[in-house]
C-alpha cells in the first residue's frame, strides 16, 4: 500500500510539471494560438531536449560498456587506491547500475521532446490552408476474436 501511494504522489508530480508547457513558457491556453515564431522557437526547443536524450541515452550506455569491461578484464595495470580498495566487481556492478539509470533518464527526456515536437507539428499541421495527408500506422482490434492486426490509417485534412 505504501508503495502505491508513493507511487501515485510521484505520477502526480511528474504529470503536474510536464502539462502544459506552452501554458507556463508562451502563457496560452491552447497550443493552436501560438505564433509561428513562437511555433519556430518552441520546436527548436523541443528538438534540443529530444537531442540531450539521445546524448544522455548515449552516456548511459557508455558507462554500461564500462562497467562490463571492469567485472570482465578487471583492473588496468597500474590501478588507484579507491580501485584497489572496492575491487572490479563492485566498480563494475556501480557503472551498470549508474549507465541503467542514466540511460533511463535520458530515454524520458528523449520522449518529453519528442512528444513535444510531435503536438507542435500537429498543432502547424491542424490549420494549414492547403490541406494535409497525414498516413500513420494504426492497430485493428477484433474484441470478438481478441486478434490484433496492423494497418496503415490515411486521414486527408482540407
Amino acid at each position: 500500500m505504501r508503495k502505491l501511494t508513493i507511487s501515485l504522489l510521484l505520477m502526480m508530480v511528474f504529470i503536474n510539471t510536464s502539462a502544459q508547457w506552452y501554458q507556463k513558457t508562451y502563457g496560452v491556453d491552447r497550443i493552436d494560438l501560438l505564433s509561428d515564431t513562437q511555433m519556430d522557437e518552441a520546436e527548436v526547443h523541443a528538438k534540443t531536449i529530444a537531442t540531450n536524450g539521445a546524448i544522455t541515452i548515449c552516456i548511459g550506455g557508455v558507462s554500461c560498456l564500462a562497467g562490463y569491461l571492469y567485472i570482465s578484464k578487471g583492473l588496468g595495470e597500474d590501478p588507484t587506491f579507491i580501485e584497489e580498495l572496492l575491487g572490479p566487481k563492485v566498480i563494475g556492478r556501480g557503472l551498470v547500475i549508474l549507465g541503467i539509470g542514466t540511460a533511463a533518464t535520458g530515454a524520458v527526456i528523449g520522449m518529453v521532446g519528442l512528444i513535444r515536437k510531435s503536438s507542435i507539428q500537429g498543432a502547424r499541421n491542424r490549420y494549414n490552408p492547403e490541406g494535409n495527408l497525414n498516413i500513420t500506422p494504426i492497430l485493428f482490434t477484433n474484441y470478438k476474436t481478441g486478434s490484433v492486426n496492423p494497418g496503415i490509417s490515411f486521414t486527408l485534412n482540407f
